[in-house]
């Protein structure tokens, strides 16, 4: 399976990452776009708070209002405690992903898809596409 973030999107995760006063509190949100069949397009991104994330009424309220399906969840620097909480039925093969930088503050980014097979567990998504501009931004 493979993850395309497309340009706006991108941007929008990529200043996320850049801001140093990281929204306190409003560091994840939902990833929306179109599923295809080897593929999650992710379009547009949406800063929600955490709690409000994992309510299923917030969850359809959200798709009907954005006119587009939830793919999964971003998170910048996201703790064990989310990545367990995100292991439940109404995120089963959605997306999880991890923003952050590392020390030369570079971004970095990788991403899971939630599976059922008796428990739930997340499988790394092998392929991570960015749409960007000519200048790598």
């Amino acid at each position: 399976m493979e993850l395309i973030i497309l340009k706006e999107a991108w941007s929008d995760l990529w200043l996320l990452t850049k801001s140093k006063t990281a929204n306190r509190g409003r560091d994840c949100g939902y990833l929306l776009g179109r599923k295809m069949t080897q593929a999650y397009i992710v379009q547009k991104v949406c800063l929600y708070p955490w709690e409000d994330l994992l309510q299923p009424d917030f969850f359809l309220k959200v798709e009907k209002e954005q006119k587009l399906k939830i793919l999964g969840i971003f998170c910048l620097k996201p703790t064990t405690a989310k990545k367990k909480e995100f292991g439940q039925p109404l995120f089963g093969e959605k997306i999880f992903l991890s923003l952050g930088t590392d020390y030369q503050d570079e971004t970095k980014i990788e991403a899971w898809t939630l599976h059922f097979d008796g428990r739930f567990f997340l499988e790394k998504v092998q392929r991570i596409s960015l749409e960007m501009e000519a200048n790598g931004e």
